[in-house]
């Protein structure tokens, strides 16, 4: 993880007998409280997040040989060891590649989608956000090249594409809910000293000089409660009513908050799921390339 002064990774990062996971704090400001482990490290990686774990990740190049799975944690994510646990088996026991606990209902959020929804275990997405995505090692491996384009946001509408077939490889656990604490971008002004570009603008650019679209996240199958497999978009957008339950205890805008569960149930509808594979190198280059040309 990623943190800075007034983290909330103490509460996963205690010594913990209840532990499978070890913790790895990197830094990006001074007074940062160190992981209790036995085998966890605090180590300083000043500067942006997402650049700063490829920095990590050249410097510690054995993480992705020693761990068969990793999490990317913000600071502001607040959740139990049980609930770390837990991710880390759900994803494993699914043989997925990228996945994410859902947010409880009175988390702040970017997308309706990844909140909460009692009506299932987990929702196979097209789109894991970079809030708290939990990566099979090698799945990482593949998208590290993302990771050292300047973009904080962007990488993330991508890199569920980087298997030859990603068809129910991505998901959202609802049997796992983490709470985010923090309005979206507060850590990233801060970390930026106000040089903070708007989340729309900066992903734009970034899909923009990749050449690349993306319409939207959507949740194109699913699994119930009770197990049921659900490939029709129809039921799984009705079963997205249950989400409005989260009206009273959302501490976002209200029209906000009814405006944005609106789009998530629209996306499932009438979006295509755009998974057709690419490779992270290849629009790394493009990337690049499209920085480095003059501007017009």
């Amino acid at each position: 993880m990623r943190a800075g002064r007034g983290s909330l990774h103490s509460r996963y990062a205690a010594d913990d007998a209840s532990r499978k996971y070890d913790v790895l704090v990197a830094a990006w400001q001074d007074g940062v409280a160190p992981p209790e482990g036995p085998n966890d490290r605090l180590v300083m990686q000043p500067g942006q997040k997402i650049a700063g774990y490829h920095s990590l990740f050249e410097r510690f190049p054995d993480l992705l040989d020693t761990y068969t799975h990793i999490a990317l944690v913000d600071d502001d994510i607040d959740m139990s060891p049980e609930a770390v646990n837990r991710s880390f088996e759900a994803g494993s026991a699914e043989n997925l590649s990228i996945w994410q606990p859902s947010l409880t209902w009175d988390s702040y959020f970017s997308y309706a989608a990844f909140l909460r929804n009692p009506a299932f275990q987990l929702r196979y997405t097209n789109f894991v956000e970079m809030m708290c995505p939990f990566f099979r090692a090698d799945a990482l491996r593949k998208a590290l090249p993302l990771f050292d384009l300047g973009y904080d946001v962007g990488p993330d509408l991508v890199w569920t594409r980087l298997e030859e077939d990603n068809h129910c490889r991505a998901a959202i656990l609802d049997t796992v809910s983490v709470h985010h604490t923090r309005p979206v971008g507060k850590a990233k002004r801060a970390r930026t000293e106000g040089r903070f570009k708007r989340y729309d603008s900066e992903v734009q650019t970034f899909l923009d000089q990749a050449g690349l679209g993306f319409r939207g996240n959507v949740v194109y199958a699913a699994k119930t409660r009770g197990g049921r497999a659900l490939a029709g978009r129809g039921q799984i957008a009705f079963r997205y009513m249950a989400l409005m339950a989260g009206f009273v205890r959302t501490p976002m805008v209200k029209w906000k908050f009814l405006r944005l569960v609106s789009d998530a149930i629209r996306h499932v509808l009438i979006r295509p799921k755009s998974l057709d594979p690419i490779d992270a190198q290849s629009v790394a280059q493009t990337v690049r390339m499209a920085q480095a040309a003059p501007s017009l």
